[in-house]
């Protein structure tokens, strides 16, 4: 079973009158969990622009981890291209392994995304890893 890699609700926004992408980090309500042992950093957002964010996140040892992310709620104020919001991903997910080559490190790069929308995304581990994630 997935569960998720922190016990951090994330949420991306993305604003559509500058380059500039945010991240909002909430926990539960009186909840302290701890970064789960497997993350030696982040996660963290990277560079980041009008429709793209990357998340880059790094772990004690070998791991696959999937980033998966949908929308929340679209922009006030439409976008000056329409056919950008028609083609604008809202729902996703993304994959990958880490390994020793780069020190464990990941790096998620969310594309087509729709410019002033809010995205939530969470990290969970690979169904086979026997580590449990609360």
């Amino acid at each position: 079973m997935k569960r998720t890699l922190t016990g951090l609700a994330l949420i991306l926004i993305v604003f559509g009158c500058s380059n500039l992408v945010t991240l909002a980090l909430s926990q539960g309500k009186g909840i302290d969990r701890p970064a789960h042992p497997l993350v030696a950093s982040g996660p963290m957002l990277g560079h980041a622009g009008l429709r793209y964010a990357s998340v880059w996140i790094q772990t004690r040892r070998q791991a696959s981890l999937c980033l998966e992310y949908q929308l929340i709620s679209k922009a006030e104020d439409s976008s000056r291209e329409p056919w950008v919001a028609t083609s604008a991903v809202k729902v996703g997910t993304r994959c990958m392994r880490t390994g020793i080559g780069p020190a464990h490190t990941a790096l998620f790069e969310l594309d087509k995304l729709q410019e002033g929308a809010r995205y939530s995304y969470r990290i969970l581990l690979d169904e086979d890893d026997p580590e449990p994630v609360d």
